[in-house]
């Protein structure tokens, strides 16, 4: 039976391939292109809204087409000629050349409507059912072992912002904290972060109220000295975080969350301000310059993604990195290994520039850089990477309305899924991987967890 849904995908494939014949064969200026492509987010946004309101796939198409992909097209398009639409990336200052500036455009079109299709036409059998239903008794062993890990966990998570804090404010200013990318990878750095986010989500789902606070104020407090220190959209993603989690089983008006995100947005530009990274800035523009000026920014995560389709030959080890958590550690372990070969991030930052990586510049990844190369640089791979990245996005969220595994996964891994248009696979699937490790083997050493678990599983399987 054909439903709303099912429209919504068929006018979005109309809708790509005019935005497509329009995007190639008719010449448009800086504002065109403009024009077409927050078009092309509105309807994107709209169509997942009316799907599924304030998912996680929401949220994450949000910072795609607001900021990091689509961020300088709304700043065109609101202040028009005051931006260079098509200049590259600090690394790079040149203007984008038509073939490069329309392939790219034309895959950001893909994985819009591509992603979004997968993910309305999955045919969800728990829509309705609210996001952590999971009921637990009162006194449960995993509350000691959540509590252990915590004492552990924060103590260590606190000791690195802090230091990196003090590094930036030092006097060597924010790239600082940076330069360590260029020496060699050393075992177990990252582990604690992974750790958090993996206790984190199983903290949300099965931890008692006082448990859950504790483990958002570490989340918060990290979140908060991070934007002290520069890094804006850490704290943003913090911010649609918590959104979602206090509002995912509410009714939520449409209005009242593009509230939330204006009053968000501006909080997050003032705190930014007074940040180490935008000490000796320019005051003496107008406000709303300084705004699309923020959205300009946030966008350069595109000119990352034109930049990497320049590179020929990446190394062999990033491919794996996306996939196995810890494997740049071990590889550390058995020869060295410089922080350029250790991800796709530094060697694009390291071949652009060599000089400017030194000195802890960086580019970052997106998503999309991702399915490309491992598209193999073509549009059909690209297609099929596409389509099945919003299925399982739709799998996982109608799972997580039943299944605990599921849930634990969406809240673990939510903060960096928000984030991932600037970051890559490497910040979710090894995340996914060690979530699942830690999972099952509290589900063995655990009596009350493993039987609350398969409470939950019965109850999902009752007709």
């Amino acid at each position: 039976m054909i439903n709303r849904q099912h429209i919504h995908a068929l006018i979005s494939i109309a809708w790509l391939a005019t935005s497509l014949f329009m995007l190639w064969l008719i010449p448009m200026s800086e504002f065109g292109y403009s024009v077409l492509m927050c078009l092309n987010f509105s309807w994107i946004l709209y169509v997942i809204w009316k799907a599924e309101r304030l998912s996680p796939f929401f949220l994450f198409m949000a910072t795609f087409t607001f900021l990091f992909i689509g961020g300088r097209f709304w700043a065109e398009l609101v202040m028009p000629d005051e931006f260079m639409l098509r200049r590259g990336n600090f690394f790079n200052e040149h203007y984008i050349k038509d073939a490069l500036w329309k392939q790219s455009l034309t895959y950001v079109l893909l994985f819009l409507h591509l992603s979004t299709g997968g993910y309305l036409l999955y045919p969800r059998k728990q829509k309705g059912q609210p996001y952590f239903s999971l009921k637990r008794t009162d006194k449960m062993s995993i509350d000691i072992v959540l509590l252990v890990m915590f004492c552990l966990l924060a103590p260590f998570t606190l000791h690195d912002v802090f230091n990196k804090l003090t590094t930036a404010a030092s006097g060597d200013g924010y790239l600082s904290i940076y330069q360590e990318q260029t020496e060699n990878v050393s075992a177990g750095s990252g582990l604690i972060a992974s750790m958090l986010y993996v206790f984190v989500g199983i903290a949300l789902v099965y931890g008692k109220k006082s448990t859950k606070i504790l483990y958002l104020i570490l989340l918060s407090i990290k979140a908060l000295v991070f934007i002290l220190i520069g890094q804006r959209a850490k704290f943003g993603s913090m911010l649609l975080f918590l959104l979602w989690y206090f509002l995912r089983n509410k009714k939520v008006n449409i209005v009242k969350i593009g509230i939330f995100a204006g009053i968000a947005l501006l909080v997050l530009v003032g705190i930014a301000s007074l940040s180490i990274r935008q000490i000796g800035a320019n005051d003496s523009v107008s406000s709303l310059y300084n705004l699309c000026g923020f959205f300009y920014q946030q966008g350069v995560s595109l000119t990352t993604f034109t930049s990497s389709q320049e590179i020929e030959c990446y190394p062999i080890l990033p491919y794996f990195v996306s996939f196995i958590p810890g494997i740049a550690s071990l590889t550390s372990l058995v020869m060295p290994l410089p922080g350029e070969e250790a991800s796709f991030a530094n060697y694009l930052a390291y071949t652009l520039s060599p000089e400017l990586f030194a000195s802890g510049h960086g580019l970052g990844w997106t998503l999309l850089s991702d399915l490309y190369l491992y598209s193999g640089r073509t549009y059909t791979g690209f297609i099929i990477l596409s389509v099945l990245f919003g299925l399982g996005c739709s799998l996982i969220e109608d799972k997580s309305r039943t299944s605990a595994l599921a849930s634990v996964i969406v809240a673990g891994v939510l903060m960096n899924f928000t984030f991932l248009p600037r970051a890559g696979l490497y910040t979710i699937i090894p995340l996914i991987v060690w979530i699942l490790a830690v999972y099952f083997i509290l589900m063995f050493l655990l009596k009350d967890f493993r039987e609350v678990t398969l409470q939950q599983k019965a109850k999902t399987t009752t007709p």
